[in-house]
């Protein structure tokens, strides 16, 4: 699919594209196997993104159709109606019988995670890289399954039902409420029998009449045949962690029960004044709520600035964010989604002492330490203001035409921050669904 020129036997330069038509996968019952093509970036190599894991123990025939098309004046022509077709066969071994750790997206309780809260959302869940729906068949191998999560410690176990979802590869599972805090639970996803069969099931039973030469008298026999196989009813594990949960039943009570908070301050290398705020939590923060867990999810704590103060609304958003975007060559270079144009995600949460921790599988006990909220904005306003000065005095000054935006930036300058109160929202997320379920506002007053 990447353009490239090559001089033809006309001794002519010219530009070919390869195209792709379709790149499927076929069963040995010619059903089509779902995907989707996922390209590199160089756009030279194409993979089919599965749906579903591969159905075990079949053969699968693998199709590729291309073309080649010539660029001219009106635009992309085929260079001939006869397309390249390619195609391999190869066979699946047996289906996992289990969900491997690599093939979890995102999960909730999260695997080793150190504060779970119990009654944060109601529902648990797992994301599945590539579906396993015959894991989750009601019916299989002759007999009725159910799914169950179990959650166990050395003093009991509680269970909830399992649902699977085909569409979203997708295994949810109710949290239950009487889950006790400061406690490592081992939790499994089980497959169950519904009901025990009985054990001669598949023994098939007949009786042969036999004479005698005595026309009076006759023989019966029983003949009895076994049939197929049956599978033992036996409960199998299809996935299983561990994960501790929180002193707290919710990340609002934790956030409620923090008091005697402390103003800190610092002055940045850009000479501006950077603001947080510091107290003594009985239980700190785990590695997945500051840091989340590489692509797989955002850290589940974050923080974000509001408006409502002077410094930001009267001074900071009229000299530098206000016209943003008046002038298409005076822009940022940084992304602008991650912070905000007005960059008010630029927070950080941290502990003071441990960071990064996670569950072993065993301490139970809370982690005790200093927790800082950090506000950030007026360093990245000060870079920021200095970006588009000098972008904007390269492209105006001495120059007629100046924009509004380029008077802004080249007449003013950036006070550091003033006295007052500046407020912030602390909030926690559900891992990979992003979903806020708690939200609590803050101050910090300078």
């Amino acid at each position: 699919d990447k353009e490239f020129g090559m001089v033809n036997i006309t001794d002519q330069y010219a530009v070919y594209r390869v195209r792709l038509d379709y790149f499927k996968l076929l069963t040995t019952e010619n059903q089509t196997i779902t995907g989707t093509v996922q390209w590199n970036d160089l756009r030279d190599m194409a993979t089919l993104k599965l749906r579903n894991i591969l159905p075990g123990k079949q053969k699968i025939t693998a199709t590729v159709k291309v073309h080649i098309e010539k660029k001219n004046d009106s635009g992309w022509q085929p260079l001939t109606s006869d397309s390249e077709v390619s195609q391999t066969v190869f066979s699946t071994g047996d289906e996992p019988k289990s969900i491997p750790d690599n093939n979890v997206i995102y999960s909730y309780p999260v695997k080793n995670q150190y504060n779970f809260y119990r009654d944060e959302y109601p529902r648990g869940y797992i994301k599945l890289g590539v579906g396993q729906p015959n894991l989750f068949r009601p019916e299989g191998e002759g007999n009725k399954w159910g799914y169950i999560a179990r959650f166990k410690t050395n003093k009991g176990i509680e269970e909830t039902p399992v649902t699977y979802s085909d569409a979203e590869a997708m295994v949810y599972f109710d949290i239950p409420k009487t889950l006790n805090t400061s406690v490592v639970y081992d939790m499994s996803i089980v497959k169950k029998p519904v009901s025990v069969g009985a054990m001669d099931r598949n023994l098939q039973r007949s009786e042969i009449i036999m004479f005698t030469t005595n026309a009076s008298d006759s023989l019966s026999m029983a003949k009895n045949q076994l049939t197929g196989t049956i599978t033992a009813e036996t409960e199998s594990i299809l996935h299983s962690y561990s994960f501790r949960t929180s002193m707290y039943p919710t990340f609002n009570d934790k956030l409620s029960s923090l008091t005697n908070w402390n103003v800190q301050y610092k002055v940045d290398i850009t000479r501006m004044s950077l603001l947080g705020i510091k107290t003594t939590s009985n239980e700190t923060l785990d590695k997945f709520e500051t840091e989340g867990l590489g692509t797989n999810f955002e850290p589940l704590v974050f923080a974000y600035a509001q408006r409502g103060n002077f410094w930001i609304d009267s001074h900071v958003n009229p000299q530098v964010y206000e016209l943003y975007g008046a002038s298409p060559n005076i822009m940022l270079d940084r992304n602008t989604d991650v912070l905000g144009i007005l960059p008010l995600r630029a927070m950080r949460i941290f502990n003071s002492e441990e960071k990064g921790y996670l569950s072993d599988g065993t301490t139970s006990s809370s982690k005790k330490g200093d927790v800082l909220f950090r506000y950030d904005i007026p360093h990245y306003v000060y870079v920021d203001f200095c970006e588009l000065r000098n972008k904007a005095a390269a492209l105006y000054l001495g120059k007629a035409g100046m924009t509004e935006q380029a008077k802004r930036l080249l007449a003013g300058s950036i006070d550091d921050i003033s006295r007052g109160k500046y407020p912030f929202k602390i909030n926690y997320r559900l891992p990979g669904l992003n979903i806020i379920t708690t939200s609590k506002e803050f101050n910090i007053n300078y």
